[in-house]
């Protein structure tokens, strides 16, 4: 409901919720839950916070620490003495990164400054790590949601690094020249001013073909998981030209 009322003009009358940001006990609540080992719980509410109140805010709450400081993830892997490796810990730690990765990679824009870009790749420095001790250990895994999903940002940044190198590619510029409305939703929509249709232009990083993304697409299929396969489809629909085969699924 907070970030409903942020972003739109459907929610007003609870503003008192905006006082949840400023709740004074959210290291309180860390450091329980981190004494009674429960990584897990700690995901599903820093990821609910940092939807309502911002990902920079809520790492600074619960860890106290920047997460823009270069080793900001250190203290976390102390506190939960995940210098050892625990299949369980491991994957739950994958998946706050990759949630902070895919957050931080979707809000870059055609001229994003550096800094962002700077703090995405070193979570996703982190994430690699995990996900190849995930690998070593419990292959099955990788056949998980948490671990496509560490997948899937680094193959959305990668197409967005590359767009950004070759001058007018990516769709937020082509579609700056149409005269219609242009709504920057996760999937750009164009609403046109008469009958002009500016088309869409896909764009695949030079050097890197489909593959993983395929393989993304079938895993979410064979596990059902249709947050996961949306997802894929929406990076795959970016980098073609014609995208209607892919989604033309019944």
């Amino acid at each position: 409901m907070t970030h409903a009322m942020r972003t739109s003009n459907l929610v007003y009358s609870y503003r008192y919720l905006d006082r949840w940001a400023n709740w004074p006990y959210w290291r309180h609540l860390y450091l329980q839950l981190l004494s009674e080992e429960r990584i897990w719980e700690f995901r599903d509410i820093f990821v609910s916070a940092s939807i309502a109140f911002g990902e920079y805010t809520m790492w600074k709450k619960f860890l106290s620490t920047e997460l823009t400081s270069v080793n900001f993830f250190d203290k976390f892997l102390e506190d939960w003495n995940l210098t050892e490796y625990d299949e369980s810990s491991y994957l739950a730690a994958l998946d706050i990164l990759s949630f902070l990765a895919q957050t931080l990679i979707s809000r870059l824009v055609s001229k994003s400054p550096e800094k962002p870009i700077i703090v995405i790749k070193q979570i996703l420095e982190y994430a690699r790590k995990f996900s190849t001790c995930i690998k070593e250990n419990n292959p099955e895994n990788m056949k998980s949601r948490v671990y496509m999903s560490w997948v899937l940002a680094e193959e959305e940044l990668a197409r967005k690094l590359a767009s950004y190198e070759e001058e007018g590619s990516s769709i937020q510029e082509i579609l700056q020249h149409s005269p219609g409305l242009k709504l920057w939703v996760p999937l750009p929509v164009y609403v046109p001013i008469s009958t002009e249709n500016p088309g869409w232009h896909g764009f695949q990083p030079p050097g890197r073909t489909n593959d993983l993304l395929q393989t993304v697409l079938k895993v979410s299929r064979e596990l059902e998981d249709y947050q996961l396969e949306a997802a894929c489809l929406q990076e795959l629909i970016f980098r073609l030209e014609d995208p209607r085969d892919i989604v033309d699924r019944k």
